[in-house]
């Protein structure tokens, strides 16, 4: 296809947008590199071998020779058919390869001479997939990601947190799903709202790679196992329980895993709410070290391993039982270095539950699933 038509037709699902979505996952377009390209095409001439990914539009039609419309289920018998797609906007989604196409953008640089010749001249290599017209949309983009992570995996190092968030999209069942939804449900209400990194954009907020990784995960896991407690045994009755464990096996409905994301979000609301109760200067403070990894990692831990004596409380019991708890969150003064969770919910654990670990937790950079397994 020529860059022209790409161009015209294209769109990304870029994760750093104005939409809180987690269905999103393209990084930024970096300018250097975007120059780089358009410098390479104007004083090469060529274009490029290696091949955009895109997803073609459902409404794509394949004709024989003798001009007649073939179904998509009979176009794999390897005889020549003609492709049609629609010349239009926002068709076409740009898998992998977004900086080759948008480097042939019309500017008003001194490359734009060039540049002009070469737009709708040469082609760009395309590998287009198309996909059932039964297959849902969280389908489609749970393939899409698998094949841009296959891709950028093996080329340029994506970022961690990118990777990670791969990962919640290939099955929002898993425990790196479920807290991912979770992080992005606190973010729209109080007390976080909008108080989580979810985009490169947002700069100065929480990072959340090291909330989800190292103890989020291990809290909200839909587990039967009744050695790994997590809030999954507190949601529902043991009917509504059963079926998301089915739901996580067939993957072919979402709507009770929201209804068990939306109860994780009100009793995380409820707790952390109780959290800025007990430390309301250190909640506002950006110079404070409350909102950071460590405390929340510390304090979802604690919780977590607090469920099997205490189980789920109101908001007004963990105001009740988080009065006990004192902790200078200054930077002089939080004696927790970074990474340094297991120990931090120790302290929470002996003073807010009334529960003292003292085995399996060493204070080091261990996470949730070594250092503090049941």
């Amino acid at each position: 296809m020529s860059a022209d038509m790409l161009l015209r037709n294209c769109y990304v699902l870029r994760k750093d947008n104005w939409e809180e979505s987690i269905e999103l996952y393209q990084r930024l377009i970096e300018r250097d590199r975007i120059q780089g390209i358009r410098r390479y095409l104007a004083t090469r001439q060529s274009t490029f071998i290696n091949n955009i990914i895109v997803s073609l539009p459902p409404d794509i039609e394949f004709k024989n020779s003798q001009n007649q419309v073939v179904q998509l289920k009979d176009i794999a018998d390897f005889k020549t058919h003609q492709m049609f797609l629609p010349d239009e906007i926002n068709t076409i989604c740009v898998i992998d390869g977004q900086h080759r196409i948008f480097a042939h953008y019309e500017g008003i640089d001194t490359l734009e001479p060039e540049i002009a010749k070469i737009r709708k001249k040469f082609h760009l290599l395309v590998t287009g997939l198309i996909f059932p017209p039964d297959m849902t949309t969280l389908e489609q983009r749970k393939i899409e990601s698998e094949v841009f992570l296959d891709i950028n995996s093996n080329a340029k190092p994506v970022p961690p947190d990118v990777l990670l968030f791969i990962e919640t999209l290939k099955d929002p069942f898993s425990d790196l799903g479920v807290a991912r939804q979770v992080l992005s449900r606190l973010n729209l209400s109080d007390p976080f709202e909008n108080r989580f990194q979810l985009s490169a954009m947002d700069e100065g907020k929480i990072k959340i790679a090291s909330i989800i990784k190292f103890a989020l995960r291990y809290l909200v896991d839909i587990t039967d196992d009744a050695t790994k407690p997590t809030l999954f045994a507190y949601w529902g009755t043991p009917q509504d329980r059963e079926q998301l464990l089915n739901d996580k096996k067939d993957k072919k409905s979402t709507a009770r895993l929201d209804e068990y994301v939306k109860f994780v979000v009100k009793i995380l609301s409820q707790y952390f709410s109780a959290v800025r109760s007990q430390f309301p200067g250190d909640w506002e403070d950006k110079e404070s070290r409350l909102l950071s990894t460590t405390p929340i990692n510390g304090l979802l831990i604690a919780l977590r391993r607090s469920l099997p004596l205490h189980g789920v409380l109101t908001l007004e019991g963990y105001r009740e039982r988080l009065a006990r708890l004192t902790t200078d969150f200054t930077k002089a003064g939080f004696p927790f270095t970074s990474s340094q969770y297991a120990k931090y919910s120790k302290l929470v654990l002996q003073a807010v539950f009334d529960i003292d670990e003292t085995d399996g937790v060493d204070g080091g950079t261990e996470d949730e699933g070594s250092a503090l397994a049941p």
